[in-house]
């Protein structure tokens, strides 16, 4: 992202709370922990790092609760990701 890393620990934030509406469960620098829905659980990590010329790495994981067969790609994932890359 063309941020710094605290504007882009922001701007994932924002996302999660704002656009999302996720519930930021935890937050330190450069990581933001969230969850979203009450039955069947997800709670997603932004992990935010600076790689130089006001530019940073935004890296998001997801954890789920067990599920079977093979799951689906995370919904909150992919619509935290094309939030942050518009």
């Amino acid at each position: 992202m063309d941020l710094s890393p605290e504007a882009a620990q922001e701007r994932c934030r924002y996302g999660i709370e704002g656009v999302l509406g996720g519930v930021v469960r935890e937050e330190r620098p450069g990581t933001v922990e969230a969850t979203f829905g009450l039955i069947g659980s997800e709670r997603l990590t932004c992990t935010i790092a600076g790689i130089g010329g006001g530019r940073s790495r935004v890296t998001i994981e997801t954890r789920r609760g067990a599920q079977l067969g093979n799951p689906a790609p995370s919904p909150y994932v992919k619509a935290l990701a094309d939030f942050l890359a518009g």
